[in-house]
């Protein structure tokens, strides 16, 4: 579709008037159908995101592209339901493109198996999608689950077990103490590696909740020093206990009572149980991988929890928050957040 002969036709109307938006979908609709292509699209509120190119003369390209609208999970519910109803045996299926903000990282997997189910074919062109995620099923493997779970296995070589232990949790809609503090490195690499895929929402909250009881459960010693790496790729959605107020309480077992909450609650309760590690004396650290974080609120949560309180805050050295675009980039946060902890340590 040319926007150039969109803007002509409405002249100085903008671009994301809601009567403007509701013509380029039928444009759109009418220019599938007239080349012999059927549409069933599922619409959200937002707008369609634009994504630039810009092209060098020796065929060097950058692609510039928005994150787009966000998806709920009524709207990812959906569409999966459209799938089931449409998919048949002998079918060839393509999914194309990255995900967008709100859908779940297994979000592809899910797509291929229930296409496979049915003997349909799946075609994935995952060129610049930085969210989608592997099933341990052959043949579902698909970044960037496989690069950060790579990624976090290296993380655990960065470290010496005759002086380091590391525990692991795991967290998306509710939380899971994967691994309680063992000085057994390679084991933890083990668990790691036998993760799966998560499904389901973001519960930052209760992620560090879980991070901080297993530094403070079975295998603490005394005096040592405390880490916690907190490392998402999306937003907070969920919390324990209630939406609406915070309780301690409601963070004191893995898993939690998860309930669904508006990412200002969310980002609340996270908030609270960031000041609540950083008042026990533990350091946290965050990763946001990909574009759909939050890097204020990690920063923040990487400061302590506190508002306008921190060196990520107050713009000066030694902020703990760091983003990778893509899981490429994760073996250098990990490798700079080895490097402070072993600062602290010295210290």
């Amino acid at each position: 579709m040319d926007t150039r002969k969109i803007r002509k036709e409405i002249e100085d109307i903008p671009i994301n008037h809601p009567e403007v938006i509701k013509y380029i979908r039928r444009a759109m609709e009418e220019g599938l159908q007239e080349t012999g292509i059927l549409t069933d699209f599922i619409y959200v509120p937002g707008e369609t995101r634009t994504n630039v190119v810009i092209t060098e003369p020796d065929g060097r390209h950058i692609k510039v592209n928005q994150p787009g609208a966000a998806v709920s999970e009524n709207d990812c519910a959906a569409f999966l339901q459209r799938v089931a109803s449409l998919a048949q045996p002998g079918d060839y299926w393509i999914i194309t493109g990255s995900l967008p903000p709100g859908a779940p990282v297994d979000w592809y997997v899910k797509l291929t198996e229930m296409a496979h189910s049915v003997g349909a074919e799946v075609w994935a062109n995952r060129t610049g999608c930085n969210k989608a995620a592997r099933s341990t099923t052959v043949p579902y493997q698909i970044d960037p689950f496989d690069g950060t779970i790579s990624a976090a296995e290296y993380f655990t070589t960065l470290f010496d077990p005759a002086y380091d232990k590391i525990g692991v949790a795991k967290y998306s809609t509710n939380t899971t103490n994967a691994q309680s503090l063992t000085s057994s490195l390679s084991g933890v690499k083990t668990t790691i590696h036998n993760f799966v895929p998560p499904s389901g929402s973001t519960n930052i909250a209760g992620g560090l909740a879980a991070g901080r009881l297993i530094l403070d459960g079975a295998g603490k010693r005394a005096n040592a020093v405390r880490v916690l790496v907190l490392l998402t790729d999306g937003i907070a959605n969920y919390v324990c206990g209630s939406d609406s107020a915070y309780s301690t309480g409601d963070y004191n077992s893995v898993p939690c009572g998860s309930t669904y909450s508006s990412s200002g609650s969310a980002e609340s309760h996270a908030y609270s149980e960031a000041v609540r590690a950083t008042n026990a004396q533990i350091m946290i650290f965050t990763i946001g991988l990909g574009n759909g974080v939050n890097a204020a609120f990690l920063e923040r949560i990487a400061d302590g929890g506190t508002a306008g309180v921190g060196p990520c805050q107050e713009n000066e050295d030694g902020c703990r928050y760091y983003f990778a675009p893509t899981p490429a980039q994760l073996d250098e946060a990990f490798e700079a957040i080895a490097e402070q902890t072993h600062i602290a340590l010295v210290k």
